[in-house]
């Protein structure tokens, strides 16, 4: 690839990366959760959250899964939620790549933790109140 190619995808990347903060600030502005809340249910501490947010974090595939999970959304879907805000619809077929390499991260994710099949901490607080 040239130099010129490398930036462009450089450019797309920090987009991508400030759409996804936006999503996550939106689905947990809709849950009701403070950002010191997401950050105790998911252990990534709140200054990330922030800095995930604000998109000027390079967060782990791990850290997003993470927090995805304690938002309820899956990886892939914010991550096409902040693809179709920047670039308007993605096709089909490219959203079942997203969604099978979204369910490959969280899958690896899961099993690197050993917490597979936990609840989402926000879906049982939730489900108490």
């Amino acid at each position: 690839m040239n130099a010129k190619h490398m930036e462009h995808v450089e450019f797309e990347s920090e987009r991508l990366l400030l759409e996804v903060g936006k999503q996550i600030r939106n689905s947990r502005d809709e849950l009701g959760l403070s950002q010191r809340e997401l950050s105790a249910l998911s252990e990534v501490s709140k200054s990330f959250i922030q800095e995930i947010e604000c998109g000027s974090a390079n967060p782990t595939w791990d850290s997003l899964v993470r927090v995805c999970k304690e938002l309820n959304i899956s990886l892939a879907e914010c991550v096409i939620k902040a693809w179709t805000s920047l670039h308007g619809s993605l096709s089909t077929e490219r959203s079942r790549k997203v969604a099978a390499i979204a369910t490959l991260i969280e899958d690896l994710s899961a099993s690197k933790s050993g917490n597979s099949s936990r609840t989402s901490a926000s879906k049982r607080k939730r489900e108490a109140t």
